[in-house]
């Protein structure tokens, strides 16, 4: 069974019903003010107002869709269970991972969620419905499908790790449990020297050039081997000569 996931217009929708129905709202006020005596109402005021009031609980809202839409847009993730592989598709370029190269999928949320967990009485906001996956494959790359992709409360990917946040917003780094770097810097760069020995010029070229997409780390690593390798290659032409 091969499943496609990527932003679609019901996910949009449903990521901004917060927003639209403060919009609704304020156009039922407008509407309201309209139909009933101009004395009893300041219709200016009430539009100024309401949006005064609007306007800092939605601003997050449009920057969180803008940015989701931004790093989701032209990307596929593709989920092949009969062969039980990834396909991550950017702008027609294909990536292929076996479920075993899967690593990590840590899934962030609005701190809203938290209360199935700890029962407080957190209330929902604008931006709750937002939320993303961060998924790390064994080569270093890491790719963020969001909301406007998938059901992030029921992905179709196994959670690894689980990251309740206030404003859910696409973090560079990884989190544990405890929300700490899972591991240190230099340790990755040697597990990735590791990974990346047998790779070629050209393999480790493509993580430095679309190193928005790798790990820092792996991207550190492929900087590595290929100095060493010119190095190397220096010396043998130096002895050659």
């Amino acid at each position: 069974m091969r499943t496609v996931y990527k932003t679609t217009v019901i996910k949009h929708i449903w990521s901004l019903r917060g927003t639209l129905i403060g919009i609704f709202v304020l156009f039922f006020g407008y509407c309201y003010g309209e139909s009933i005596e101009k004395d009893n109402i300041d219709i200016e005021a009430f539009i100024t107002v309401g949006s005064l009031m609007l306007i800092p609980v939605l601003a997050p809202v449009v920057f969180l869709h803008i940015s989701y839409y931004l790093k989701n847009f032209g990307f596929k993730l593709i989920i092949d269970e009969s062969q039980n592989i990834f396909v991550m598709s950017e702008d027609g370029q294909e990536h292929f991972y076996n479920f075993s190269d899967l690593i990590l999928v840590e899934q962030h949320l609005s701190i809203y969620y938290k209360n199935k967990i700890d029962h407080s009485n957190r209330n929902i906001l604008p931006w709750t419905p937002y939320g993303y996956l961060l998924i790390k494959f064994k080569d270093g790359s890491r790719f963020y499908v969001t909301s406007l992709m998938i059901d992030v409360l029921n992905p179709p990917i196994d959670i690894t790790d689980k990251c309740f946040r206030f404003f859910p917003y696409m973090k560079s780094i990884e989190f544990s449990k405890s929300r700490v770097f899972i591991d240190d810097y230099e340790n990755r760069i040697s597990h990735y020297k590791l990974t990346f020995k047998d790779h070629s010029n050209q393999e480790l070229n493509e993580k430095i050039i679309n190193r928005k997409t790798y790990d820092k780390a792996a991207v550190e690593a492929a900087r590595r081997i290929l100095s060493a390798r010119s190095t190397v290659i220096k010396k043998n032409s130096l002895c050659e000569y």
